[in-house]
């Protein structure tokens, strides 16, 4: 099983809260993943996802359709985010990134709501 971290502290507020998150993220494996906050080394284990692969490189025209599930107030807000977690890892440009859902699995929604 692969891991999906979750440290960008708006996506993950409203997925706990919500059930899903629509997150801008460098490729990375879709299915079913363990939702954690921090690093491998030390990390918080929030429970599992289903990872869904909605769009590689999507325009800002896409974006402004999923917005409102992405625990941001805007598409700008939600860019200037994803653009400052993976300036680090050396990614700047919207198409090198993809669109994807992460939905909680049911047994976690029990918890949630």
């Amino acid at each position: 099983m692969v891991n999906i971290f979750f440290n960008v502290s708006e996506a993950r507020e409203y997925l706990m809260k919500h059930g899903e998150v629509y997150s801008l993220r460098w490729k990375r494996h879709t299915g079913k993943a363990r939702i954690l906050k921090g690093s491998y080394f030390k990390h918080e284990d929030l429970g599992f996802a289903t990872v869904e692969l909605i769009k590689l490189a999507p325009t800002i025209k896409d974006l402004i359709h999923y917005v409102d599930r992405s625990g941001f107030g805007s598409v700008e807000l939600w860019l200037l985010a994803a653009r400052s977690h993976y300036k680090k890892y050396g990614i700047v440009s919207l198409e090198e990134l993809g669109l994807y859902h992460v939905t909680l699995i049911n047994e976690q929604l029990a918890s949630v709501q």
